[in-house]
């Protein structure tokens, strides 16, 4: 069975039983995931936010998503009526 098919409580113990043979001890690890298991969101807002695109793109996500704010990684990407685009990653 893969991990995504897994339930909480066996994805826990699965991670704690690779934690205990690779001998790897207590401490804050960071996971990087491919991207389809992240969440993306197309958002749409008016022009006239333009100068307040990343507070009001923050603010989606810390309404939209399941975690805090401080745990989320935030990236976007504008684009004007003419479809040209600018990359606005924090």
């Amino acid at each position: 069975m893969g991990f995504v098919a897994m339930d909480d409580l066996q994805r826990r113990d699965n991670i704690a039983d690779l934690f205990r043979k690779q001998k790897i001890g207590g401490g804050q690890y960071t996971l990087t995931l491919p991207q389809e298991f992240g969440i993306m969101r197309q958002l749409e807002f008016p022009s006239e936010i333009r100068d307040k695109l990343k507070s009001a793109v923050a603010l989606q996500v810390e309404t939209l998503s399941p975690w805090n704010l401080d745990r989320s990684l935030l990236g976007l990407l504008s684009s004007n009526l003419l479809g040209m685009a600018s990359d606005g990653n924090w």
